[in-house]
Order: C-alpha cells, then sequence, then structure tokens
C-alpha cells in the first residue's frame, strides 16, 4: 500500500473519529467509529448535547451523509450482559431509509469470553434499509473501531436516557462477579468525567462500592471456610495481612505512579485496585473449593 495513500487514510481516520470541538469548546465524544471500505470511507456516531449525530465521509473528509437524532427518541440496544451475545447498535433515519450502526463480537471469540467488557476489538458496521431493497451492510475494516472499550460506546446511552441508570448495578444484576463490574465501571467513569469541565467523585464513590463488596465477600469466604473444613483463623490472618500490606504498598505507589490523579484520589484509586483484586480472590475462595 503506498505510503501517501496510508497517510491520507490517517488523517481521514483521525479527522472523523476524533473528539469533535466546536467554536464555543464543547467536547463531542465519540460513541462509535469505524473506517469501512478498506479505508475509503469512514463512519462515527458523536454526542452532540441532547443529539447524538451520524456521519459518513470519503478518505478526503468529504462528509457524504449526516444525521441527527435526539437522544430521547433514539432507537438503541446494548445487550452488554448476554455473553457470549454482545451486540450494540444505534438507528438514524432519513426520511424511510434507515442506517444501523452496530457492533458485535469478532467470529473468532471464544464462547463464554467475557473479555468484550475489557476491550477486546469487536466487528462492526453499517446495515441500510431503504424502502423496496433488500438491506445493504457495510463491514467495519478489521480492528478499526473506536472507542475500544464497549462502556464507551453505546452502553453511555443508557445513562443519558435514564438518569437512573446504573452500570455497575446493572452488571452486578446480571449475575457477573463483583470485581469484573467494578473496573469498566469506573473506567466509563473516569473517561466520562475527563470531557466535563467539574470535579468528579468517581473514585471515592467506586472505592466505598469495592469496601462494602469486600466486607461481603470476606464473609461469604468465612462462611465457606466453616463449611468445608477449612482454616478460618488462617484466612482472618490473611484478610488482615492483606489490609496491612494494603496501606503500606498503596502508600509507596502513589509516590511512584498513577499519574493523572491528585494524591489524595492517587490513594484512593490504589486502594480501589488491591480491593478489586482482593474481591476477586475471595470469590474463588468461596466458589471454588477443590
Amino acid at each position: 500500500m503506498p505510503k501517501t495513500f496510508l497517510i491520507g487514510l490517517a488523517a481521514c481516520f483521525y479527522a472523523i473519529f476524533s473528539t469533535s470541538v466546536s467554536a464555543q469548546t464543547s467536547v463531542k465524544p465519540l460513541l462509535f467509529g469505524c473506517t469501512l471500505n478498506a479505508g475509503a470511507n469512514a463512519v462515527a456516531v458523536h454526542l452532540d448535547n441532547d443529539e447524538i449525530t451520524y456521519s459518513y465521509a470519503d478518505a478526503n473528509d468529504a462528509i457524504e451523509l449526516s444525521l441527527r437524532e435526539k437522544i430521547e427518541d433514539v432507537d438503541f440496544i446494548t445487550s452488554l450482559w448476554e455473553d457470549p451475545n454482545f451486540y450494540e447498535a444505534v438507528t438514524f433515519y432519513n426520511g424511510e431509509t434507515s442506517y444501523e450502526v452496530f457492533g458485535i463480537p469478532k467470529e473468532n471469540r471464544a464462547r463464554g469470553s467475557r473479555e468484550i467488557l475489557n476491550g477486546e476489538p469487536v466487528d462492526g458496521g453499517i446495515v441500510v434499509r431503504a424502502p423496496n431493497d433488500a438491506p445493504m451492510e457495510l463491514t467495519c475494516d478489521e480492528n478499526s473501531v473506536e472507542p475500544i472499550q464497549a462502556f464507551m460506546r453505546f452502553a453511555r446511552l443508557n445513562q443519558l436516557k435514564d438518569p437512573n441508570y446504573d452500570l455497575y448495578e446493572s452488571c452486578i444484576a446480571s449475575g457477573i462477579r463483583v470485581d469484573a463490574c467494578a473496573e469498566p465501571a469506573i473506567e466509563q467513569c473516569l473517561e466520562i468525567s475527563a470531557e466535563l469541565p467539574h470535579e468528579t467523585q468517581c473514585v471515592s464513590e467506586h472505592l466505598t462500592r469495592a469496601l462494602v463488596a469486600l466486607e461481603k465477600s470476606f464473609e461469604d469466604a468465612i462462611l465457606s471456610a466453616q463449611n468445608t473444613g477449612r482454616d478460618v483463623e488462617a484466612l482472618v490472618r490473611s484478610q488482615t495481612a492483606f489490609i496491612e500490606s494494603r496501606s503500606a504498598d498503596c502508600e509507596i505507589e502513589v509516590t511512584l505512579s498513577y499519574y493523572g490523579f491528585d494524591e489524595n484520589e492517587a490513594l484512593q484509586k490504589c486502594i480501589f485496585d488491591y480491593t478489586n483484586q482482593r474481591n476477586k480472590f475471595l470469590f474463588f475462595y468461596s466458589h471454588f473449593y477443590p
């Protein structure tokens, strides 16, 4: 492939996918984007205040089609937890013709995998449905779908349409482990917070949740140990040692990493990370006794 074409494709990809900034410097976050037709085209869906926008462009950044839908009216699907049948889609309308932008797991994804929650690449594309014509599907170029994290794509519409929607609680209610729900929930919260002009309490809120979950995880582990004849005192010692080690490690680690946080928030984030890993350990201790 000629170098000049690659440079042109990269420029097109960046122009349509990057978070848009208007003259008033209002951020327009990208909900979904990919290149199509071997880079000859690109599609992008952005948030724009109370609307979402659809843009279809050619390799020279020329917009061939632009559509808008009110968030409160938009048709969308996000089946985040029905693993392995993950599916997301938003539909735009241009008269009687519809444009469904969708994301699905890659065909070679192992059944039972939940890696889609952790940024595994997805396939996707556009399905065009016009009156009296068979549906036409345009497929995204391989590994071109952005954002990588599923929870930064159409899943955000759940919160925008319903202020009471809670990603973490929705995940927990589906039966997924506490630690597996906590990671994407805090990541989404932090990424959305970066778009806002004011401070949020993402880290402290999710740390509180993790600590509450830790109490329950430890209670379940103690009960499991009692029911299976394992050494309860050893488990208690292990938990005490974990708490002491977590505090000491995080005090040191704050001085070494967690760039982008202030010191107090960095300490909270470190404690959250350690606590979330402990929740995972205690879950397996309680549920997978040999």
